[in-house]
């Protein structure tokens, strides 16, 4: 996040990602999937005991707080399910559901939720 245009489009693309002009939809897609990607690799890798077991918990906790912004949700639905594994793509959706049904404003692991208010 060095970059200030990669910074900008990752926070406004939390809030909406389908408000972002495409050069800002580029940045923020680059940063999800490879956020995403090395979730599911390390989720992968637990399957064949290659992570502590306290670590699934830990990334399924980061799923859930980057799932917890209405952008992040919006690539999701449109993009980021289409690019990943299916078992891994079913994990991420039930985290979903449960990040849908929380109030949003409130604050949370940042960089992983930003809090839709202005502050």
């Amino acid at each position: 996040m060095n970059s200030p245009d990669l910074m900008h489009s990752w926070t406004e693309g939390t809030k909406s990602y389908f408000n972002l002009q495409i050069d800002e939809q580029v940045r923020f897609t680059s940063l999800a999937l490879e956020i995403f990607a090395a979730c599911e690799a390390t989720l992968e890798s637990a399957k064949f005991g290659g992570v502590k077991i306290e670590t699934i918990g830990a990334v399924k906790g980061i799923i859930h707080n980057l799932l917890r912004n209405k952008g992040i949700q919006e690539y999701w639905e449109v993009s980021g399910s289409k690019t990943m594994a299916i078992d891994f793509v079913r994990e991420v959706n039930i985290i979903l559901e449960v990040s849908k049904i929380e109030n949003l404003d409130i604050p949370g692991l940042l960089p992983f939720h930003m809090p839709s208010a202005e502050t």
